[in-house]
């Protein structure tokens, strides 16, 4: 139907002169900065200009004096995260492991399908159990668990009594809700695959960053309908509203109608 370009810098730029330069800061690891293994970090001991930015950022916003030590302990207490010495830890660190979950849980009637991060596990969970605390060893809540192979960006999708995860790499999954029984296994595109898969019509969609979207027909026999290529990169997730695709690449969004 239509393509509204220039969402990002200077329309018709390099798609290189638009993206930020270096890598994004993934985890802010005490062990990896400390120096002088004192188990705290000064501004001084940092080398990388990326991570001295994020330092600052960090001590910018939680009021700390970047040029002091202060113990990872005080960020998080500022942040409202309690911090729990284990005397098998080498150090401590600047995040809390829950908070490194990227995918969504995917919620349907009777079930809650939860990814974790870096190809650990997903949990099915019953939502109508009465539950507390930890919810992976109890079988009353737990309706079955995917020992490793969660999708690390990529939300689960819950379609017709099916589960479907798209790793990363492109590899798409699907599973029995209801018993966790794998229908399937397959590759639908050699390219990484940031957004989270949608349904409509009967059809899963899954866009790679390269720009290829691949549409697969929903249910227990892998089939790939069509593949189709917007030549822009693509991270966000499709929305799909009345008949018409949205696909919002690094530079536009475009809308896309059958004739």
């Amino acid at each position: 139907m239509w393509r509204m370009g220039g969402l990002n810098g200077v329309p018709g730029a390099p798609m290189a002169a638009r993206r930020p330069a270096g890598n994004f800061l993934q985890r802010f690891d005490v062990a990896k900065f400390d120096v002088n293994k004192d188990k705290k970090v000064v501004r001084a001991e940092i080398t990388s200009k990326l991570h001295q930015r994020v330092f600052d950022r960090m001590a910018k916003q939680f009021k700390f004096d970047p040029t002091k030590t202060y113990t990872i302990a005080a960020l998080r207490k500022a942040i409202g995260q309690k911090e729990i010495p284990k005397p098998s830890a080498p150090a401590a660190r600047s995040y809390h492991r829950t908070l490194r979950f990227v995918a969504s849980p995917a919620v349907a009637p009777g079930l809650i399908i939860a990814p974790s991060a870096k190809r650990g596990p997903v949990i099915a969970i019953n939502p109508n159990a009465k539950f507390t605390g930890d919810l992976t060893k109890k079988a009353t809540n737990r309706l079955w668990k995917l020992e490793d192979g969660t999708p690390d960006v990529p939300s689960p999708l819950i379609h017709n009594g099916l589960v479907y995860l798209c790793s990363e790499n492109g590899n798409l999954s699907c599973f029995d809700a209801k018993t966790g029984k794998q229908q399937y296994q397959q590759r639908t595109h050699r390219m990484r695959h940031r957004a989270s898969p949608v349904v409509a019509d009967g059809k899963i969609y899954l866009s790679a960053r390269d720009g290829k979207v691949t549409v697969v027909q929903a249910g227990r026999t892998f089939k790939i309908v069509s593949q189709n290529d917007v030549g822009e990169a693509l991270a966000a997730s499709p929305a799909i509203s009345n008949g018409t695709i949205y696909l919002r690449t690094f530079d536009a969004l475009w809308a896309i109608r059958a004739k």
